[in-house]
């Protein structure tokens, strides 16, 4: 039966054009393993003859042939794949090339994702672009690396606390949808000194996380964020609705840090956790755990047993575990769902919701397979990526990251709540009609898995569509949307993720690019050239208005351009709003109209002399400029493209980044422009209409950026020499304000510098 089995594993074979049994495992493999199956049957019959007849030969000869139709049927398929398929082989794997598009295609859901065309014939204006509130209150100016690094300087308030990631989603605020970017306050005690890390403290004392970190995508005070909800305890601000309720609170028993077991005593008369710190006191505010989770320690031989599973025998000689006390354990929610639902995969990116007076956290699950007929495994494609851009060396180094779905069949059909109090852990099935694999779960485990309707209103509100998942798919659309073997033997149109800037510093070493959800996936990181750090365009979540909708909505996107070439030819979506949850957009580009890709953008950006000169400035010894994310928004039928600028001091572990900048670009009259303004308005104002936004207008209602002054400024007169050192003045008072962390005096003191530095270049214009 070895043969037989063989027979159907030759549909992962890897031998032909693409993935799957091909022509010459159909036609040539698979007679080949028949016969060799009919000569073991017809074998086994001559043994028996053979016993019976006291005669060996015909049992050896008949094994002879075995070996010899064996070896014959190994060189046989090569012979046919090289002198037969190969010369013909467009003709005769078409139809194996058309199995393998339809079931990698299924495989990964992209035959349900619904292809419109995106004619960019619309024309944007000032008004029409601030008009639009949905996208004024959603652009995301925030990008998560540098808003975690605020979070990590201004929030983390205590030694023990720290941030694990910044998550994106929505709530709504006054009755408007709005995106926002939150990160959960947790214990984490490898921050602790070391004299603080006793095994009372960690399992008595520092028990839970403080609250959560809210801020709008789109709203500055000065440069930095400002804040729906932070500090401890909790500060909430006046629109923001949700509140945590006393009971429980906001503290975090159970996170994406929190890996050591606590002991807790809901009925102690004297509480003893650390809970947060009192207001002008070194002492502290103390609470005992009053939830249902964790397991009783009401007796010796419980004791034992947990003193033996976690290699303590402090439990058995301390004096403060009592009968009513309660152990938390698996209060990693990792290692927490991981243990009850091994069977499943579990996306790396859990987010923090705030619900009903409570915190939990959502986390995607999926099922996966590696015995799914025809259909492309994961890891070719990454490798293939990977082996185009850095080389064959660097792809045979790509290696199955911890917890990454790999498999050639995916589904995301569970969402996962964690209460993040209690540990209470509930798996909500979504996509039970399009995964048989769930269906069987769901007959295993009957009382495990709810069905998706049962989610509280509330947090399904906060279900999104998973950025794994969705990067997954964005991979294998790029060659699976050729539907045509014809065409898709040829990679015709084939097309690539777009590519962007983050960063802009020409230090090495310092603030290497983190992890991106591609970098994870394929285990590469950014790649550094020159001055710049060059990377696929993550997929973003945004709140747009797709065509023919008539209301805005949360969604996730990510550009495309044409194998190597950089305008754009199509944009992928996935909606995350009820009832819409889960379907798949691609906008397609007219082929003969030019539409710029955001590489293009990018160097239009680096090409543009007053953006140029101000990046250059900036990023002087002493601070440094971080380009973040391009945003492509559509928007009424065109394209607008926004990137914000940071800057931070050269010294980045205790660096503050600041959004200093935002660059606006859009296509008007043929031709592609650029600006940069101080605020986004600001640059719309100058994209749309010309001129900064005036602080104070003057009367005759003209800004004072575009008054003529009756007389030139006093450094006119100076030499060269006086502008040399007065330029040198203005730079050094700058580096000081670095120091001081004083950006406004910075920001003063660099524009002073940029009018000494145009007085000299029109005195060595004036002098040729």
């Amino acid at each position: 039966w070895g043969y037989r089995f063989l027979m159907y594993d030759l549909l992962y074979s890897t031998r032909g054009r693409v993935f799957g049994a091909g022509y010459a495992d159909v036609y040539a493999r698979k007679p080949v393993l028949w016969i060799l199956m009919f000569l073991c049957i017809a074998t086994g019959f001559v043994f028996l003859i053979s016993i019976f007849m006291r005669r060996t030969r015909y049992a050896v000869g008949s094994l002879v042939l075995i070996f010899i139709v064996a070896f014959l049927g190994g060189i046989w398929p090569a012979t046919v794949q090289k002198f037969k398929v190969k010369p013909n082989e467009l003709n005769l794997e078409r139809p194996f090339i058309g199995y393998n598009i339809k079931f990698t295609r299924y495989a990964y859901n992209l035959d349900r994702i619904e292809e419109k065309e995106y004619p960019v014939i619309g024309r944007l204006t000032y008004d029409v672009v601030t008009s639009d509130k949905a996208f004024m209150e959603n652009v995301r100016l925030w990008d998560w690396r540098p808003l975690k690094q605020i979070f990590k300087q201004l929030q983390v308030l205590r030694p023990q606390y720290d941030f694990s990631d910044v998550d994106i989603d929505r709530y709504r605020i006054n009755g408007r949808l709005r995106q926002v970017m939150l990160a959960a306050r947790e214990l984490n005690y490898n921050q602790l000194r070391a004299e603080a890390k006793t095994w009372v403290n960690q399992t008595f004392t520092y028990t839970h996380g403080y609250g959560i970190c809210v801020v709008p995508v789109s709203e500055i005070i000065n440069g930095r964020p400002r804040f729906y909800v932070k500090d401890i305890p909790l500060n909430y601000a006046p629109e923001w609705l949700e509140r945590v309720k006393e009971n429980p609170g906001p503290r975090i028993y159970y996170g994406e840090m929190t890996n050591h077991y606590v002991i807790v005593n809901p009925q102690s008369a004297k509480p003893r956790e650390f809970d947060y710190p009192m207001e002008e006191s070194e002492e502290y505010v103390k609470n005992s755990y009053q939830g249902k989770g964790g397991v009783p320690i009401s007796s010796m031989i419980r004791k034992l047993i947990f003193a033996w599973k976690f290699r303590s025998i402090n439990m058995l000689l301390s004096g403060e575990i009592s009968r009513s006390s309660r152990i938390l354990f698996h209060r990693n929610i990792q290692d927490r769902i991981s243990t009850i639902a091994p069977f499943l995969r579990f996306d790396q990116d859990p987010y923090i919701v705030m619900a009903n007076g409570r915190l939990y956290w959502i986390i995607d699950a999926y099922t996966v397979t590696y015995r799914f007929p025809y259909s492309e495994p994961m890891e070719d494609v990454f490798k293939e990526m990977v082996r185009s851009k850095f080389g064959r060396k660097t792809a045979r180094r790509v290696l199955r990251t911890r917890g990454e779905p790999w498999g050639n069949y995916i589904r995301n059909s569970v969402k996962i709540v964690v209460d993040a109090y209690d540990g209470n852990v509930d798996f909500y099935v979504v996509d039970k009609e399009n995964d048989p694999m769930i269906q069987c779960y769901m007959r295993m485990f009957p009382k495990m898995f709810k069905p998706f309707e049962s989610m509280p209103r509330e947090l399904k509100a906060h279900v999104r569509y998973p950025m794994a998942l969705f990067l997954i798919q964005a991979l294998k659309y790029r060659s699976y949307h050729m539907t045509s073997p014809d065409v898709f033997y040829a990679r015709e149109d084939l097309w690539e993720i777009g590519y962007e800037i983050y960063d802009n510093t020409a230090i090495q070493g310092e603030q290497q690019p983190q992890a991106s959800p591609l970098s994870r996936l394929t285990g590469v990181r950014p790649q550094r050239t020159g001055k710049s750090n060059i990377q696929p365009v993550e997929p973003y979540y945004l709140i747009v208005t797709l065509p023919d909708e008539k209301k805005s909505e949360f969604l996730i996107m990510i550009p495309y351009t044409p194998a190597g070439k950089a305008n754009l030819t199509a944009w992928l979506a996935a909606r995350c709003d009820t009832p819409d949850y889960g379907r798949l957009l691609v906008y397609k580009f007219p082929k003969g109209q030019l539409v710029n890709g955001p590489m293009q953008v990018e160097s239009f950006i680096s090409q543009n002399p007053e953006i140029s000169k101000d990046l250059s400035l900036w990023d002087m010894r002493g601070s440094r400029v971080l380009r973040g994310n391009l945003l492509i928004i559509p928007m009424s039928g065109s394209i607008l493209y926004v990137e914000p600028i940071y800057i931070q001091a050269e010294q980045s572990e205790n660096a503050i980044p600041e959004l200093s900048r935002v660059v606006v670009g859009y296509k008007q009259s043929e031709k592609m422009s650029v600006v940069m303004g101080m605020t986004l308005e600001d640059a719309l104002r100058r994209m749309f209409i010309g001129g900064a936004i005036s602080a104070a207008p003057s009367p005759a209602g003209v800004t004072k950026v575009n008054a003529k002054p009756k007389r030139r400024p006093a450094v006119q007169s100076a030499t060269a020499d006086q502008l040399i050192k007065l330029a040198k003045q203005h730079y050094d008072m700058a580096q000081r304000a670095i120091k001081r962390g004083d950006w406004a005096e910075y920001g003063d003191q660099i524009k002073k510098l940029g009018e000494v530095l145009s007085q000299l270049e029109l005195i060595s214009g004036g002098g040729r």
